[in-house]
Formats: structure tokens, sequence, C-alpha cells
């Protein structure tokens, strides 16, 4: 029994002994605004603006390559997304654009000779409405006007090569439409490589090397800032011997709003504490869903709550999740503890066997004696030896077998019996 139980304990080490995982990433293309405002912080990044329902404002891109080969891009306007690890994210160029994206023009083509002069901006001849009614338009003939209204349309991407080191400045105009209400809108303005057929991997992926120059554009007036925990949940991940939390956060301010998860985890069998926090932006009217790897304790009843902090006008706000509660044992411990069943039930069954016999005297069967002449002999119940001996019909004995007759029988000597039928 001993021998048993070691060999359980070298099972138990050996099926639970840890494995280790793990994986990578790459570089980009450049951009950044070509006109930042020395009085608006981080307008160098970023296009900040703070324009009025209605308007329209001219602006330039930077696009770089900062290496050294030649790099075909794609550039394009785009609405803001949040991205699957709680960061801003930026929509592909094959999506609907509803938002930002679909407010912004570019305008990659020179201009009409007779528009290139000096000193003159794409709105001075396309106007507010980019239809070729800007002030320098009044004396244009019909066909240059025709030109210009063509020209005006602006595209909603394009496609350029730059060389090693090359940089250009790529203009666009961005109209905020009437009616929009006082608050936050973001998107912007995406610089993609442009990927061959033969680029898409062996698993089906195709891997794109994409930048974004974001873009903040605030209606004025007054703005409220909330967050609200839609989910907190926890269940099993694909990745064997791992949980998957997930925290979902709503937004249902005017503003987007910078926030910080953190989730509180205690074993409550072993008195372990783990802490995670991850910092993420939540767009406004949206939810965002961060999912978070949590390695399964050996055992252990687990006690999980999430805390989610945001800034209001200066004040730390904080809102706090339900508490969840799973049990994680590991399936190596339950093969331990059925090992140690049937090792249990083993002994107890002997344990057992020997105690039916404690009340007894072993006696070694005669070649003439069956279960009824022994009953006869010793004056107990032929049933009663077949019970203390664990017989099976029928009930045969052999000559030279020991078996246990009761202490307290009292035998008849030269007895015999026959057989119980």
């Amino acid at each position: 029994m001993q021998r048993f139980f070691l060999i359980t304990i070298i099972a138990a080490v050996l099926l639970s002994w840890p494995l280790n995982l793990r994986g990578l990433e790459y570089g980009g293309l450049g951009g950044r605004p070509a006109i930042p405002d020395p009085a608006i912080p981080n307008s160098q990044n970023w296009f900040i603006y703070a324009l009025a329902p209605g308007t329209v404002k001219e602006d330039a891109v930077i696009v770089s390559n900062g290496g050294t080969e030649p790099v075909d891009a794609v550039v394009y306007p785009a609405d803001a997304t949040p991205s699957s690890d709680g960061g801003f994210a930026l929509k592909q160029l094959e999506e609907t654009m509803i938002g930002v994206g679909s407010w912004a023009r570019l305008y990659p083509r020179e201009r009409p000779t007779f528009a290139d002069r000096l000193g003159t901006s794409i709105l001075d001849w396309c106007g507010s409405p980019l239809d070729g009614s800007g002030p320098q338009s009044n004396r244009l003939t019909p066909a240059q006007k025709l030109e210009l209204i063509t020209w005006c349309r602006g595209v909603t991407s394009h496609e350029l090569t730059l060389d090693g080191g090359q940089e250009i400045s790529l203009p666009f105009v961005i109209s905020t439409p009437p009616g929009l209400s006082a608050g936050e809108y973001t998107g912007g303005v995406v610089i993609q490589k442009k990927q061959p057929a033969a680029s898409v991997t062996e698993s089906g992926v195709q891997i794109t090397t994409r930048v974004g120059v974001r873009i903040y554009q605030t209606v004025p007036g007054a703005v409220n800032k909330t967050l609200r925990i839609s989910r907190f949940t926890i269940g099993p991940a694909a990745q064997p011997g791992y949980f998957t939390i997930t925290l979902g956060v709503t937004n249902p301010s005017s503003v987007s709003l910078d926030h910080r998860s953190r989730i509180a985890i205690i074993n409550r069998w072993t008195a372990q504490q783990q802490i995670i926090e991850r910092p993420g932006q939540v767009l406004r009217d949206d939810e965002l869903v961060i999912n978070f790897p949590l390695k399964k304790p050996f055992f252990g009843r687990l006690r999980l709550q999430a805390t989610v902090t945001y800034d209001v006008d200066g004040r730390s706000q904080s809102i706090t999740s339900r508490v969840l509660h799973v049990t994680s044992i590991h399936w190596s411990l339950w093969a331990v503890v059925a090992l140690l069943a049937l090792g249990l039930g083993a002994l107890l069954v002997r344990q057992r066997r020997g105690q039916s016999r404690r009340g007894s005297v072993p006696y070694s069967v005669k070649p003439y004696e069956d279960i009824s002449a022994l009953a006869d002999r010793f004056g107990v119940a032929w049933q009663q030896l077949a019970r203390l001996n664990r017989l099976n019909p029928p009930y045969r004995l052999t000559a030279g077998q020991v078996i246990g007759v009761p202490k307290r029988s009292n035998p008849k000597s030269g007895s015999r019996g026959h057989k119980k039928r």
C-alpha cells in the first residue's frame, strides 16, 4: 500500500508539471500633420479641430517613407473604431465610412492651370460646398468651370509611390455636416502599404502595414462624461490551461473617454492575489470589449471583480462590476484523487474481509467434509459458514482448504455430513 501511494504522488508531480508558451510584430510607413498649430498641444501628431457644424477646413498630411526602398502606398480618410485590445483603431479601406472618414476629401492631383495661382487655397476656388463656387471662379469660361468642378470633388483614396527617404504633402478638406450635436467625433488619415496578391500567407491571412494620423473633431458645447460596465464574464479560453475574462465598457457620453481597467483576482483556497490592469479608450456611443487571458491555477476558488476608472473635469470617477466566482482544479489532480479513491477502496475491502474473520478460528477441511457436515459439526447454520467465508453456490469445499469457523461453536467429534443442496 505504501508503494501505491508513492506512485500516486510521483504521478501527480509529472501530470502537473508546467508548460511554457510564446509570439511578434512589424513596422510600416509614417505620417503627420503638415500644418501643426503651436497653440494646440499634440497638433504635431494629430489633427485636432474644434469646428462648428457646417464648417469646412483645408489641411494637409505629410506622408513619408523612412526606409531605403520604394514603397507603394494607399492613403484614405477613415472612421475610428475600437481595436480588439482596447486601443484606438481606424476602419479598413473597403469598409463603409459614415463618420469623420466620410467628411474628408483628398486632393492629390495637380490643380487646373488656371487655378494654380500663388496664395490661393482649395476653398478659394471650390467654395464651401466644394462645387467650384469659390470667389476665384467668377471669371472662368464654361469649359474651365467644368474642369474646376471635376477637380473640386477630390477623391476618397489615393495610391502613390514613395522613394526611399521621400515625403510628400497631401492636401485634404474636411467638411463637418450641419446639425452635429456638441461632443467629439473621431477618425483619421490612414497610410497603408499596398500589398500584392502574393503577400497572402499560407494560413490565408494577408499582412498589411498601416499607420494612422488621428483626427479629433470636437463640436463646442456642453458635454457629458460617463462610462458603464456592460459585461463582465469568465470562461474557458481557446488556449488550454487558460481562462478568458471579458470586460465590456460602454460610453454613452458625447466624447471619447480614456480609462483604466483593473481586475482584482483572489484565490480563496490559497490566499494568492493577482491584479490585471490595462489602459484603453472608449469611443463615444460605443462599447469597448476587452478580453484578458488568465492562467488557471492548479487548484483554487477564484473571486474576481473589475473596476473602471476615468477622469471627469479633473476628478477621478470609478465604477465597479459584479463579483464573479469560478473553481479551477487541474485535471491531473482529479486523476490523483481517482487513484487515491481506488486505493482507499481496496484498503477498505481488505480491512472488511479481515474484520469479518476476527470472530473465527481457522479449520482445515477434511476429504469427506462439505458445508452441511461442517455446519452440523460446529453447531451453526450452513448459511452462517457461507457468509463468514464468502462462499458462493454451490458452496463446494476441497480437502485442505482453510476456512473460518465461529469461535463459540461446539464441534462434535467424528461428525459426517452431506453437502447442502
